[in-house]
């Protein structure tokens, strides 16, 4: 017997994959044999991870437009707010002070010359001193 094309349809609107046509042609509606009801309990349940408990989840830093800063005296949060600074190049900058030109920063594992491009606009030194 062939699968009247209304319970292909209505099969391939379920979650099932729509079964292989074997049979195209027109159907009529009032004389074709009433549809099986489609089985919606073998769909697939959605999965989502599990969210992370809010107690272990630390809030991201801001990325705003960043206020230029000193690489020598800046937080490490506040290092972050540069453009593609994360956590770990900002504990770099930290551990590798003091600067006292953009270029210093070239030093840091992470930092190369796009980067410093970016960030060059971010960044305020002291005045050098004088002897």
């Amino acid at each position: 017997m062939r699968t009247p094309l209304a319970c292909l349809l209505a099969a391939s609107l379920a979650c099932a994959p729509p079964p292989q046509l074997t049979y195209i042609g027109e159907v009529d509606v009032r004389t074709s044999p009433p549809c099986p009801p489609p089985k919606l309990a073998a769909c697939p349940e959605p999965t989502q991870p599990d969210p992370e408990p809010p107690s272990s989840r630390r809030p991201a830093p801001r990325r705003t437009t960043p206020r230029p800063l000193c690489p020598n005296t800046a937080s490490r949060r506040q290092l972050e707010t540069l453009p593609g600074v994360g956590p770990a190049i900002a504990s770099r900058i930290i551990a590798s002070r003091p600067y006292h030109q953009p270029s210093d920063l070239l030093r840091v594992r992470g930092i190369g010359p796009a980067t410093l491009e970016r960030i060059r606009p971010y960044l305020q030194f002291p005045p050098p001193e004088l002897p």
